[in-house]
């Protein structure tokens, strides 16, 4: 089986990161840590337990105790509101939902105007759905539109050709009449 050579390289990244892997865990021992054998920052340490915060060499890490922290919660925050309401005046019947939006806060946008969207006609859709790339005058008259060539009586989405300048081509659907011309970096000098 030959390889190619982006292969080679990705087998080569592969064998050197496995490489790095078995490195790592049988002769640096990067096995994970535990919490017997985490230090922690002496600070929060001596904030914590101060007993064990001379450090290791104090006691064996096997036999420090770990700290349990108890954090007191204070009061809940519904005894800090109530506080709070007694402290003010404020009673508490009357304060109703503090999270809905209240009416007097809150003005409401107004409507948009919607403007009616001007009436586009059909020969101004064809007008723009298609391009005319290049026109041949004479006796049969030829159009490029859209890369295709049209011949003067040919129809393209229900608009016939009917006249052919030497700037622009005519079609009508037989109510409308849609002109398409040549952009100026088309015409010949």
């Amino acid at each position: 089986m030959k390889l190619t050579k982006s292969q080679k390289v990705y087998v080569a990244v592969m064998c050197l990161s496995l490489a790095c892997l078995a490195i790592d865990r049988l002769w640096l021992g990067g096995a994970a840590s535990s919490p017997a054998t985490a230090e922690a920052a002496p600070l929060l340490m001596a904030a914590a337990a101060p007993e064990i915060a001379a450090g290791p060499e104090a006691t064996p890490a096997a036999a420090q105790p770990v700290p349990s922290i108890q954090i007191d919660p204070g009061p809940s925050l519904a005894e800090r509101l109530e506080t709070l309401a007694t402290d003010h005046e404020v009673p508490v019947a009357d304060i109703g939902g503090v999270f809905l939006d209240a009416p007097d806060w809150i003005s409401l946008p107004a409507e948009p105007v919607r403007q009616a969207a001007p009436a586009i006609s059909r020969a101004e859709q064809f007008a723009a759905r298609h391009q005319l790339s290049g026109v041949l005058v004479g006796r049969q008259g030829l159009a490029m539109v859209d890369g295709r060539a049209v011949r003067v009586g040919q129809k393209i989405n229900g608009f016939k050709l009917i006249n052919v300048t030497e700037k622009a081509a005519r079609f009508s659907d037989g109510e409308e009449v849609a002109t398409l011309a040549l952009q100026a970096n088309q015409l010949s000098p």
